[in-house]
């Protein structure tokens, strides 16, 4: 048995009651969280936008690159 753990569990309990705790942290968490749906909301489109783009060139030649 290792003599660190209850340091450690004394730690973590500490840790995680001032992550739930403080509302600097749910507000932080709030706003990283939409940052991230937006990023994620932005590579979708851009993805979707590149793939029409390409689909329209492939149909529609009026420059050909080739």
């Amino acid at each position: 048995h290792n003599k660190n753990t209850p340091k450690v569990r004394f730690f973590l309990s500490n840790f995680w009651g001032a992550v739930h705790m403080s509302l600097t942290n749910i507000f932080f968490n709030i706003a990283v969280g939409i940052s991230v749906f937006f990023a994620l909301c932005f590579i979708v489109l851009f993805v979707a936008y590149t793939v029409i783009y390409r689909r329209v060139n492939k149909n529609f030649k009026a420059v050909d690159h080739d």
